[in-house]
């Protein structure tokens, strides 16, 4: 039974990366979705630059008309500054005493094969289980978000922490056999 190591330090970087990772993946939308929000944005504000145009600001569809015209100029120009300004208001907030705790800048070391997957952190925290432990692993793009039970719950694996690519690989093929949900994502 071959065994295979991740081994990283706990950074604020890598706590940082972990929360994007889980949060993006939970507020993704499809971009189907986005596609016919934009198209919509556009065909309703354009009558309603139009009905202004025409109309004024005195007649009783001004006040749709500018919540439409608001509405497109939200989602097409102003929504992803503002999930920008969101993650760096979140960022501060999660790293926001972190240096003060115990696994602060602490070697979190992790060996993984077919039957079993283990984690040791410095001393504070080590555990050896099954794959059944995990409800879910989420690949994403630059690493693997590892749900236990309650969902909200998860452990980060980032690719470079891993030894060799081929670790990487095998990880992979070893999560989707153990009859764990494997998601991937673009995140």
């Amino acid at each position: 039974m071959r065994t295979y190591r991740v081994t990283y330090t706990w950074t604020k970087d890598e706590l940082l990366k972990a929360f994007r990772r889980h949060y993006q993946s939970k507020l993704r939308l499809r971009p189907s979705i986005v596609m016919a929000v934009n198209v919509m944005a556009v065909l309703m504000a354009v009558p309603s630059v139009v009905v202004l145009a025409t109309e004024g600001l005195r007649s009783s569809a001004s006040t749709s008309a500018l919540a439409l015209i608001a509405f497109a100029v939200y989602w097409l120009f102003l929504r992803r500054r503002m999930h920008e300004w969101w993650w760096t208001i979140n960022g501060w907030w999660w790293t926001r005493g972190f240096d003060k705790r115990p696994a602060a800048n602490a070697v979190v070391q992790w060996e993984f094969s077919e039957e079993h997957v283990a984690q040791e952190c410095a001393g504070l925290v080590s555990f050896r289980a099954g794959w059944k432990m995990f409800s879910k692993v989420m690949e994403a793009s630059d690493g693997f978000l590892l749900y236990t039970y309650p969902k909200s719950l998860f452990y980060w694996l980032p690719f470079a922490a891993f030894e060799t690519s081929e670790g990487v690989e095998k990880f992979k093929s070893i999560a989707q056999s153990r009859q764990v949900r494997y998601v991937t994502t673009t995140a």
